[in-house]
């Protein structure tokens, strides 16, 4: 078990339980608008294309090129340091299990306020948007916020260990008010939830890793969503 919890934390596992949800939220989303049955994208997906195309980004090929960098890195990474990218099926049943019970307990804490952003009323279609919630909110929010505020508190002081709990506060305060970006109307019950599950999903990915962290709000606001 002790080797479960190294190998699942890893950026090279991460990667191979988020590419399959990458691909299946993108196929959603273009069979989505082929059909026009919908022709939205989760909140934090646009942020991250805005983000690129101000700098004059080529989304497509530079997001691809990303990818298959990072899958080249994470792998020669995971090689050196387990001497093997060979994964047992057991480590993945295992994860599942852990997200599952990871998610539960985040329904019980914060009740069934949804933690995708709702432009509308979702139909069965738009499931994936709710995936891609998962994984571009825990992209965004969690890797993206967190290693941003850690970056700057460690370049202003210089012993910034002891701000441990401040990037997790402040990404989740962003990731809380983020969720009012649609039909939801701001309130302090849903807001203060929703801060509590950033906090909650940020410890999560600290302690456990990415993947753990969307696949574990994605089955959340599966929750949501079926209840």
């Amino acid at each position: 078990m002790t080797d479960y919890f190294k190998i699942s934390k890893s950026p090279f596992f991460s990667l191979i339980i988020t590419i399959p949800l990458f691909v299946l939220y993108e196929l959603g989303i273009f069979f989505a608008h082929k059909t026009e049955v919908s022709t939205l994208k989760n909140g934090a997906d646009v942020i991250i294309e805005d983000i690129l195309s101000f700098f004059g980004v080529n989304i497509f090929y530079t997001l691809s090129l990303l990818l298959l960098f990072f899958a080249l890195f994470f792998s020669w990474k995971h090689q050196k340091d387990f001497k093997s990218l060979k994964l047992r099926f057991s480590y993945f049943l295992f994860f599942l299990i852990e997200s599952i019970l990871y998610s539960i307990l985040l329904f019980v804490i914060i009740k069934n306020i949804p933690l995708f952003i709702q432009i509308r009323s979702i139909s069965y279609f738009d499931l994936t948007l709710i995936i891609g919630a998962g994984i571009y909110e825990e992209l965004f929010f969690r890797v993206i916020l967190i290693t941003f505020f850690t970056k700057i508190l460690r370049f202003i002081f210089s012993n910034s260990s002891k701000f441990f709990w401040t990037p997790i506060f402040l990404s989740s305060i962003i990731f809380s008010l983020f969720h009012f970006v649609g039909i939801d109307t701001f309130s302090q019950d849903a807001f203060t939830l929703r801060f509590i599950g950033g906090i909650y999903l940020s410890l999560i990915y600290q302690f456990r890793g990415f993947a753990m962290a969307s696949v574990t709000h994605s089955l959340y606001d599966i929750l949501v969503f079926f209840s």
